[in-house]
């Protein structure tokens, strides 16, 4: 076995890989839908595995002996923004369409759901404030063109209701002025 940095070379799958592949499968349910295709070829690093897909993904994964469990710590599957678990993603509008919300991200189809409308899911809250470029970009976006008077005040009413970090406040109240002037 030839060793390189650390991880063996890349190489077939044995069935040993299949299994701890298998496995992980089983762990985190949704690797079950997201992936369709088969493991191709693996390096191992003493108790990290990385897997190649047939469909050029990558899942590197840890297996923590003390709770007999894998963990995922990196992949190119689509990954829920919101909870962080590889599921199948749904279009999840940062600003509502309501509201006149253009600018989407993934999430799974139960955190869209939970979301619904709201700014006050705590999930949502976490991506924002990990994600201020992002967030001030979406509201940025906001097209008002088809959105009734009420929306548009519930808009505007939420965006201040906000705590905002002080770093992007102006840009955000910028983008809010953009809105109003749209009115």
């Amino acid at each position: 076995m030839h060793k390189c940095g650390g991880w063996t070379t890349r190489r077939e799958v044995n069935k040993h890989d299949l299994t701890v592949w298998n496995n992980l499968i089983l762990i985190h349910d949704g690797l079950k839908k997201k992936v369709p295709t088969s493991v191709k070829s693996c390096m191992v690093s003493g108790s990290k595995y990385k897997f190649f897909l047939a469909d050029c993904n990558t899942v590197t994964a840890y297996y923590q002996s003390w709770t007999n469990t894998l963990r995922v710590t990196e992949t190119t599957l689509p990954t829920c923004a919101y909870c962080h678990q590889i599921k199948v993603l749904t279009k999840e509008h940062v600003i509502p369409k309501s509201m006149g919300g253009t600018y989407t991200i993934g999430v799974c189809e139960t955190c869209n759901h939970a979301r619904n409308v709201s700014f006050d899911y705590q999930p949502f809250k976490d991506w924002m404030h990990g994600h201020w470029d992002l967030f001030v970009e979406a509201v940025k976006a906001v097209d008002i063109s088809n959105t009734s008077e009420e929306q548009k005040e519930m808009l505007i009413r939420e965006l201040k209701r906000l705590t905002i970090h002080s770093e992007v406040r102006r840009e955000l109240k910028l983008g809010m002025l953009n809105i109003r002037l749209r009115l």
